[in-house]
């Protein structure tokens, strides 16, 4: 115990002692007082806009992460959009290949339609022109005109009227035995154009070569 105090396990010989503030210090110490209240106004402030800006970030993540999933979602139809215009292009050249492919069908049938034309006017000229065909007795009450050219041997090019022409394919059973060949029967309706000019018409004035 100390001798100069009555209290137990105490001494005021090592306590601290603050010397008396200066003159200085104390015109001082106000204004560090108040710019100490201020930083602590501004610690406050601060702290209020961390809490903020926290809770915004929040808002940015959750935003964020709908966002993503909105991405993924487009970047989803944008992939099934690639595979359907990958799709729609094979079609679009599968069907230009059948498109070329009827065009050419087509041409053939045109070029044997021509050719089928040709072989029934022939098969007409002949019934008009030989008096061998007797068994057959057909009335031909039918205006038309012929527009003939030959070159090289061939027929290529003849316009009639539609009625006439599917008369033609309507008489065909009976034209058929007469021609025992295609090239026979036009190489005798050339050689008969140009003994019957006045019979056919033609639909031009000049004579026909």
């Amino acid at each position: 115990m100390c001798p100069n105090y009555g209290k137990p396990s105490y001494c005021g010989v090592f306590d601290w002692l603050d010397p008396e503030i200066c003159e200085r210090g104390k015109e001082l110490l106000p204004d560090m007082h108040k710019r100490i209240m201020r930083m602590e106004d501004d610690i406050y402030w601060f702290n209020r806009r961390e809490k903020i800006l926290k809770d915004e970030l929040l808002e940015y993540k959750k935003r964020e992460n709908s966002l993503e999933y909105v991405i993924m979602d487009c970047k989803r139809r944008e992939r099934n959009l690639e595979a359907e215009l990958i799709d729609c292009n094979r079609r679009e050249q599968h069907l230009e290949m059948e498109l070329h492919s009827y065009k050419l069908k087509l041409r053939e049938y045109d070029q044997l339609a021509k050719k089928r034309h040709i072989k029934c006017l022939a098969y007409l000229v002949d019934l008009a022109a030989v008096d061998s065909f007797a068994e057959v007795e057909v009335d031909i009450e039918m205006e038309f005109e012929v527009k003939a050219d030959v070159e090289g041997g061939f027929l290529v090019a003849l316009t009639c009227e539609a009625v006439f022409t599917a008369v033609l394919l309507d008489w065909e059973p009976f034209f058929a035995p007469v021609a025992l060949e295609c090239e026979e029967v036009l190489a005798a309706t050339i050689g008969y154009l140009g003994g019957f000019q006045k019979v056919l018409r033609p639909a031009t004035g000049a004579d026909m070569d």
